[in-house]
């Protein structure tokens, strides 16, 4: 596809307005709440903050889950 060619510029046209939508059906709410501070404040309270392989184990599976999301929000 070239850059300059009128089929360039038609799917481009495309992408945004199918992204105006989803913003319009999300109600332009985009936000998104990661867990690592929550499993952090999991594990000071569970007294593994301090543990050699339960915060590391931990924040490994939350990296693994939220890879999706992660890549979206760069």
């Amino acid at each position: 596809m070239q850059y300059f060619a009128a089929e360039f510029y038609e799917a481009k046209e495309a992408v945004v307005v199918a992204e105006m939508q989803i913003l319009k059906r999300l109600g332009f709410n985009v936000r998104v709440q990661l867990p690592y501070g929550t499993m952090v404040n999991y594990l000071q309270v569970l007294g593994l903050a301090n543990n050699d392989k339960v915060p590391q184990t931990s924040w490994d599976y939350l990296n693994d889950a939220y890879a999706p999301v992660l890549c979206l929000l760069a």
